[in-house]
């Protein structure tokens, strides 16, 4: 494990978390008229974060997980706001998942590399260097 992606990736899920949980009147209408987009491109991220932060060893094991995290968040929103359970969303949760994986199976070397690149930088946040 990576501390550069996992503080990556839990950013990462806090973003999506309000999105996610939050009422829809406080989300930006730009994300409200683009839902199934914003659902495929968060699950593209959560793929790559998901496959380089943790040493899951798999690609399969990694995708795996991250649509059990949308099952999950689909509940959540059932037993905790006004929004419900949708099949379409999970869809496009998978249709992320899926996109990752093509992207990864022809240009997993570029893919390495950026994270590679993340691995190596030195993420201050704030701190005078």
């Amino acid at each position: 494990m990576n501390k550069n992606m996992i503080k990556i990736f839990i950013f990462t899920i806090f973003v999506i978390s309000i999105f996610a949980f939050t009422s829809g009147r406080l989300t930006p209408a730009f994300v409200v008229n683009n839902d199934k987009i914003f659902h495929t491109l968060a699950f593209i991220v959560l793929s790559f974060m998901m496959h380089h932060s943790f040493a899951m060893g798999s690609l399969r094991k990694s995708a795996i997980f991250v649509l059990f995290v949308g099952v999950m968040i689909e509940v959540i929103q059932v037993l905790f706001t006004t929004r419900g359970f949708s099949f379409e969303d999970l869809g496009f949760d998978l249709l992320g998942v899926m996109l990752y994986s093509i992207i990864y199976y022809y240009a997993g070397t570029h893919i390495d590399r950026l994270e590679q690149y993340i691995l190596n930088y030195n993420f201050n946040f704030g701190k005078k260097q």
